[in-house]
């Protein structure tokens, strides 16, 4: 087409448009440029109606001269893409699953019987099955998100967005997340060979697989690739998450400080490890500095209330800390931090029923983490409800079978029960 290299990235979105509203031909390559130019630029309806007048209606259209049928349905899969984008933003949800093909509440098993070809199939499968995993987390429907995140990163193993939803919002239990990077490293991809290692380091770190790779990743590495992985941020936060694990606190502070020495902005999961440690530590002056600047940096990101509320929590304040904790939760619903520390602070000022319902709303939104069904169980013991909070604690330890805390919390029960 005459504007080479704009269908990639367009960094400035008049200018893109002011060009591809001129198409010189009726391709669907130009159509597909200029729908993107509209979504680029907020204009959701129109990028849609384009789409559907164009290509997903009946109006005539040229194709591609000598075009394959799977080129043809690829380049029709990519306008599926623009359209069910458009309709999200819009929230027209049942036209959306419509688009999505209809069965989007009942997603297959995971994982598929017969994986795409090419490597543009793959990514634009995968496209497609964080869509319909976005639609389902918006109908509260979670397991089926997860299992089409899973057939997303399985289809194309560096669809980041498809791994932060279900690594970082805790979809998965660990087995779970263990068995996906298998079934992702059975495929053979040979063009990226450290990425399955990768994605074991940061699996949860009750997993012996995970931290095995982690060691071998930081502290034998072979190949250029994995001398260059070792010093990535990504395994770092691993790194401290199993020094977390660990109980080593005084190491894993060392750790996040030298990080955050390098990357001062940073507002990812070494911030947010960072301040967890600065309350166990109880740094108050450190977390109060810490907190100070992601409020000033990042003023509307869940993890610079969080900050706030722990600093109160660390000063007992109740009311100040119960706020900032709500308005955690308020700019991101799915921030876990904020609603464990939350609980943790209705718990310590022996508000337990709320405290309860804190952990509760964790459990639903967080299927894949022990710890809420954890803290559950231990504020049942608490109320001296043995047999309910042992049938809790016993549920987290499926999940997380090399906890300690649990095995503490059932010989406590075991205890108090002779």
């Amino acid at each position: 087409w005459w504007l080479p290299g704009a269908s990639d990235e367009v960094c400035r979105c008049t200018t893109c448009l002011h060009v591809t509203d001129k198409p010189r031909t009726e391709k669907e390559e130009d159509i597909e440029l200029l729908a993107r130019s509209y979504c680029f630029d907020g204009q959701w309806r129109r990028a849609l109606a384009l789409v559907e007048q164009r290509v997903l209606g009946t109006a005539t259209r040229t194709p591609r001269p000598q075009s394959t049928a799977a080129e043809t349905k690829e380049l029709r899969n990519e306008f599926l893409v623009i359209a069910a984008e458009c309709l999200m933003k819009l929230q027209d949800w049942d036209r959306c699953i419509e688009v999505l093909g209809g069965n989007v509440l009942s997603p297959p098993p995971f994982p598929p019987q017969h994986p795409p070809s090419t490597a543009r199939s793959d990514r634009l499968a995968g496209s497609l099955c964080v869509l319909r995993g976005k639609v389902c987390e918006a109908m509260e429907n979670r397991a089926a998100a997860a299992t089409w995140y899973q057939h997303a990163l399985f289809n194309d193993p560096v669809c980041i967005e498809a791994k932060t939803r279900l690594f970082g919002t805790h979809m998965l239990a660990p087995a779970q997340e263990v068995e996906l990077v298998r079934c992702i490293e059975k495929r053979g991809l040979s063009t990226l060979p450290w990425l399955t290692k990768l994605y074991m380091c940061q699996t949860k770190k009750c997993n012996v697989e995970a931290t095995r790779q982690l060691e071998e990743s930081t502290l034998r590495p072979q190949t250029e690739s994995e001398r260059r992985l070792a010093g990535s941020s990504a395994v770092r936060v691993a790194q401290v998450e199993q020094l977390w694990h660990n109980r080593d606190f005084t190491k894993a502070y060392a750790l996040t400080c030298k990080v955050l020495e390098q990357d001062t902005y940073d507002c990812g999961l070494i911030s947010e490890l960072h301040i967890a440690l600065l309350v166990e530590l109880k740094l108050k002056t450190e977390l109060h500095y810490r907190a100070q600047k992601l409020v000033e940096y990042y003023p509307n990101a869940a993890l610079s209330w969080y900050a706030v509320g722990c600093y109160y929590y660390l000063l007992g304040k109740v009311d100040q800390a119960r706020r900032y904790f709500t308005k955690s939760t308020s700019l991101d619903l799915l921030y876990a931090p904020a609603w464990l520390a939350f609980g943790h602070l209705l718990a310590l000022h022996g508000d337990h029923d709320q405290a309860l319902a804190a952990y509760r709303t964790v459990t639903r939104l967080f299927n894949g983490n022990h710890l809420p069904l954890l803290c559950v169980g231990m504020q049942l013991t608490f109320m001296n409800n043995f047999e309910l909070a042992q049938s809790y604690i016993t549920d987290a330890q499926r999940i997380s079978p090399s906890d300690p805390l649990a095995f503490n919390e059932l010989g406590v029960i075991a205890f108090k029960n002779q």
